[in-house]
């Protein structure tokens, strides 16, 4: 289950080029939007100029100025955009990075207590927790939890689907949720 679950993981968190498109955009949205303001600077002073040599009149000035605004917010909006979209990205990326780095500590280590898996993922136990149910969700992690004790046990699916009993006291278990049976006893949730 290790290999295979890792194997599909990589595969939802690494787009082919993602990194290179990412990067791509990260540079165009402020390009864009830097290449649009310096242009538009350099046509109100050529624009002044030549309202001032006498080649243009103010009104056509006025109209010249209108015309390029037309191009040029829709190109300040698309870098914006572009800005935004790029941090998106960054952000799916490292949450994905995270879960990744959270599920290889637990089926490297076979066990691992909540705080230490925090401390080492960099974050709090609360969002620890919330990983570890996305990542049952997403049917990459089967294993057991004790939230009680903070221990968190990498086990093999087969192992906790055939099992009646809880692998932490041995009380009898119960179904909880989709992919989850907690036992009543001392509270361990088991991840299938």
């Amino acid at each position: 289950m290790a290999g295979g679950s890792a194997e599909v993981l990589e595969e939802e968190v690494a787009v082919p080029d993602s990194d290179r498109g990412s990067a791509y955009i990260n540079i165009a949205g402020p390009l864009l939007i830097v290449g649009a303001l310096v242009i538009g600077v350099l046509l109100v002073l050529w624009l002044v100029n030549q309202v001032n040599v006498g080649e243009l009149s103010s009104g056509g000035a006025i109209l010249g100025a209108f015309g390029a605004s037309l191009i040029l917010i829709p190109a300040i909006v698309g870098g914006i955009i572009l800005m935004v979209r790029s941090r998106g990205e960054q952000d799916a990326q490292r949450q994905a990075n995270l879960r990744r780095q959270i599920l290889d500590m637990v089926q490297t280590q076979g066990k691992i207590s909540l705080r230490e898996l925090a401390l080492e993922a960099g974050i709090s136990g609360a969002d620890a927790k919330q990983i570890i149910y996305q990542l049952v969700g997403l049917g990459f992690f089967t294993g057991y939890v004790n939230w009680k004790d903070g221990v968190i046990y990498s086990a093999d699916a087969s192992k906790i689907q055939s099992s009646k009993t809880c692998l932490n006291c041995g009380g009898k278990l119960e179904l909880a949720g989709k992919g989850i049976i907690e036992c009543p006893y001392c509270g361990t949730e088991h991840f299938i």
